[in-house]
């Protein structure tokens, strides 16, 4: 079975090469290399391998991934009986090539001979047919009915005894299905079955391969010349058609041969560049090399042609006197005529055409705009295209260069990462450094736009005053309270970790007041604690700045960081300890004074709450500044 698989890939593949190679398209049903098979399926066979992906048409065996080539040559076809009794049920002759396998006689599917008399049932085939495989359909659970019946062929007619090809042994077994398969090898137009005692015949097919198969299942190719193959062994009874070989012409030819007989070798073909060759014909698929023609390019051109495939007559050559014209070139050996070029002198010069020799075209000019073409040097006159350089505009910008007239430089992108330079536009593949933008990255942003394709505002940002703006949007001197990154436009409420703000506010706080009561006890002098506790605000209401800017720039103008958490501000003599948490400043004042109260009056603690947001709010002297209501003096000691 693999060998059998082997040699129809080989067939199949060898028919799609020949196909692909010489451009043949076989007519819808048929296929083959030279489309000399016919398809039995529906929706119809590939047409270069011939395998069916649906059924069989009826009659036809082997679908479904096959070839459907094996034929039921009995089906529908004149059978005949001598007289029965059981003709009034409808047991008649023609039941047993109707196509209905039915086994049961019950059913009216069944021939059913006299029952007292010798059973015969006989098939015109309407021709001649090497006959081998023979498949009976006998009534289901009646072996009985086919024990010693006996196969005949003749090709005279059905009355006249013919040859016998298979007789069923007396001790025929009884098998599952009452389905026989025999061999009948032979050759014949009638074909009939015998038996002494009577017939009953369900279903009688009788196998035939198509013309240039052959087999078991009739899947196996051969490719004899004029004639078919036998079907049975497959052998040709004559010469094999060109490109095969052996005796059942089903092997092709040798490496470097084809033809017929396999008698011409490649190597001599006089094909234009490298062509395959097939192994039918040779055909050179690139055509002939000048001079030469035919399909496999080995005949020389006729007298009075010359050139590829010879399609070049000599008297169409304007050679200057009077010049022989070889089969290959024509050469022209004493020149051209005025106004015309080549070797052969069948080229004028045009308004196409310009140059040395006239070898260069208008069209592969880039000139921009319409540019006339003279025919010495063709130059552009309105100018080249970009990325196109010279008098005629043939030239790519040399490396490193681009655009109109060449005069862009790659090296002046602003392109971000490593990007190649086209000569046209000099586009930057992978876009551009931030801070500029264009196709090639040379178009900076304007004063109000920064980032990666200019697409920030510098208006967005949140810069602690006037910052410039540069490529980046960088804030000159950091960020607003509440926003991040270096451009300060990202809202630290959408980084800072959840629940985080009381716990540090409530210890920075106490901390801070912790160390005003210390240092007014080592100074002696009048201590005045302001703490200032944020009014409780529901969850849903949304939060908004409290004149931020205004408490800013009530600070003194002296006031100097002087590290995290603490400022001085000289104008007060005092010092402010400042809770930070996430973006919030929380600032209590002391002063010289060292008595902090007594009784209720006395400030021994803080409460704060927490805050909600960015913002800063800072207690510069007795009176709170840009609260705005939202914040409420809890106490004070003086």
């Amino acid at each position: 079975m693999a060998g059998m698989w082997r040699l129809i890939v080989s067939v199949v593949l060898a028919a799609w090469t020949i196909q692909l190679l010489t451009g043949t398209t076989c007519q819808e049903g048929k296929f083959g290399d030279t489309c000399s098979y016919s398809c039995h399926c529906t929706p119809p066979c590939n047409q270069t391998t011939g395998v069916c992906n649906g059924a069989c048409d009826r009659g036809w065996f082997g679908g479904n991934g096959q070839t459907c080539q094996r034929e039921n040559v009995a089906f529908n076809k004149t059978a005949s009986s001598p007289p029965t009794d059981h003709g009034h049920k409808g047991w008649t002759a023609d039941k047993a090539v109707d196509g209905n396998q039915d086994q049961d006689v019950l059913h009216g599917s069944c021939y059913h001979s006299h029952s007292k008399a010798i059973g015969q049932w006989a098939v015109d085939l309407g021709q001649p047919y090497r006959i081998h495989d023979v498949r009976i359909y006998n009534r289901a659970g009646y072996p009985d009915l086919i024990r010693t019946a006996v196969l005949t062929l003749n090709n005279s007619s059905s009355s006249t005894p013919g040859v016998t090809c298979y007789t069923f042994p007396s001790d025929t077994a009884k098998t599952n299905n009452s389905v026989y398969d025999v061999t009948c090898d032979g050759t014949g137009r009638y074909f009939t079955i015998t038996h002494s005692t009577g017939l009953i015949l369900c279903e009688v097919e009788i196998y035939v391969c198509s013309p240039g198969l052959f087999g078991d299942s009739c899947n196996q190719f051969c490719h004899c010349f004029q004639a078919a193959c036998d079907p049975v062994s497959g052998v040709c009874p004559g010469d094999c058609r060109p490109g095969w070989q052996g005796d059942r012409c089903d092997t092709v030819c040798s490496n470097g041969s084809y033809g017929q007989n396999c008698n011409n070798t490649c190597i001599e073909r006089r094909c234009a560049e490298d062509s395959p060759c097939d192994h039918v014909r040779g055909t050179c698929i690139s055509g002939c090399e000048a001079g030469w023609m035919g399909e496999d390019c080995r005949q020389a051109c006729s007298n009075g042609i010359y050139g590829q495939n010879c399609g070049k007559y000599c008297t169409d050559r304007k050679c200057a006197g009077d010049s022989p014209c070889d089969h290959v070139r024509g050469t022209c050996v004493s020149g051209c005529e005025p106004g015309w070029m080549g070797k052969d002198c069948r080229e004028a010069c045009s308004n196409r055409s310009y140059g040395q020799n006239c070898g260069k075209y208008c069209t592969d000019r880039k000139c921009a705009g319409d540019s006339p073409c003279d025919h010495i040097r063709g130059t552009c006159v309105s100018g080249c295209e970009p990325g196109w350089m010279s008098e005629d505009c043939r030239e790519a910008c040399p490396s490193g260069s681009y655009g109109q007239n060449c005069s862009k430089y790659c090296s002046d992108r602003k392109c971000a990462g490593d990007s190649p330079c086209d000569h046209v536009q000099g586009t930057c593949v992978s876009g551009c450094e931030p801070g500029w933008m264009g196709e090639d990255c040379r178009e900076a942003c304007d004063i109000n736009h920064y980032g990666v394709n200019c697409d920030k505002t510098c208006a967005s940002r949140h810069c602690v005053g006037n910052s410039s703006c540069g490529s980046t949007g960088d804030c000159d001197r950091g960020c607003e309270t509440g926003w991040t990154q270096a451009d300060c436009t990202e809202d630290v409420r959408s980084v800072q970790p959840a629940g985080s703000n009381a716990t540090q506010l409530a210890v920075a706080v106490a901390v801070a007041v912790a160390v005003a009561f210390v240092a007014g006890a080592v100074l002696g002098g009048i201590v005045t604690v302001v703490v200032w506790r944020r009014r409780k605000r529901c969850l849903d209401k949304p939060s908004h700045p409290t004149n931020v800017s205004n408490a800013q720039t009530e600070r003194s103008q002296a006031s100097d960081d002087v590290g995290p958490g603490t400022r001085t501000y000289d104008s007060l003599n005092a010092v402010s300890y400042d809770a930070k948490i996430e973006g919030d400043t929380y600032c209590t004042i002391t002063s010289g004074k060292t008595d902090l109260g007594t009784g209720a009056t006395a400030l021994t603690s803080c409460d704060v709450s927490d805050s909600n947001g960015a913002r800063t709010y800072e207690t510069l002297d007795n009176t709170s500044r840009g609260t705005d209501g939202e914040y409420s003096e809890i106490g004070k000691v003086k």
